[in-house]
């Protein structure tokens, strides 16, 4: 039993250490500036629009592993409150 709340446990940390990395590379993405003038901001939407899907991509990795994490948390904490 103890075996079992150590790797529930363990798969919890590291699916939680998972997901804070894919969120940080959602936040450290590349979103362009807008240009200063209206006739050059309106070139930048599929820029911004490519930046938006790519950090969207990430953030949808990052709460499946955060989902995996909560998880295993739910079930070594049923586990142990049940063993």
């Amino acid at each position: 039993m103890d075996l079992v709340l150590l790797r529930l446990n363990a798969g919890a940390a590291i699916t939680a250490f998972v997901a804070a990395m894919f969120w940080f590379i959602s936040a450290a993405g590349n979103v362009p500036t807008p240009k200063e003038t209206w006739a050059t901001f309106l070139e930048t939407p599929r820029e911004i629009v490519a930046a938006m899907k790519d950090s969207a991509r990430w953030n949808r990795l990052a709460a499946l592993f955060a989902g995996f994490s909560a998880l295993f948390v739910s079930a070594a904490t049923a586990l142990g409150i049940l063993g």
